[in-house]
């Protein structure tokens, strides 16, 4: 596949790990994250929510009693059977954006400067106004 064909503003890693999801106080989807970028990610789950639900994802991270936490609000853009994709539309706090940020710096299978690089073309998550 040619770099030019890949239209995605950030790299995308695989990775495993627990992720919440809750569309309201009430109904919340316990996942299992297996894509991950910092535009969003790709979770396996029993019961997606519909495209176009807006959503509070949270990818627990560390000691399963206690764990850290990457807080994000965005909106589901595509299911399939057993899964879900959600477009992040923010990110919670600085502490979720850099544990973010390091996660997908340490579980890519390409040079830290490109992942770095990205981020610079970028205002947080949200594409310069002069790219």
């Amino acid at each position: 596949m040619e770099k030019d064909t890949n239209r995605r503003e950030f790299t995308r890693v695989r990775i495993h790990m627990d992720v919440e999801v809750a569309m309201s106080e009430a109904i919340t989807v316990q996942g299992r994250l297996h894509d991950l970028s910092m535009t969003g990610i790709y979770l396996s789950c029993d019961t997606p929510f519909p495209v176009g639900t807006e959503c509070r994802a949270a990818i627990l991270l560390g000691n399963p009693e206690m764990p850290m936490r990457i807080e994000t609000g965005g909106r589901v853009v595509r299911t399939e059977d057993g899964g879900m994709a959600i477009h992040f539309e923010e990110i919670s706090d600085l502490d979720s954006f850099d544990h973010l940020r390091n996660l997908v710096m340490s579980n890519s299978s390409i040079h830290t400067a490109q992942v770095e690089e990205e981020l610079q073309n970028h205002l947080g998550i949200k594409p310069r106004p002069d790219k």
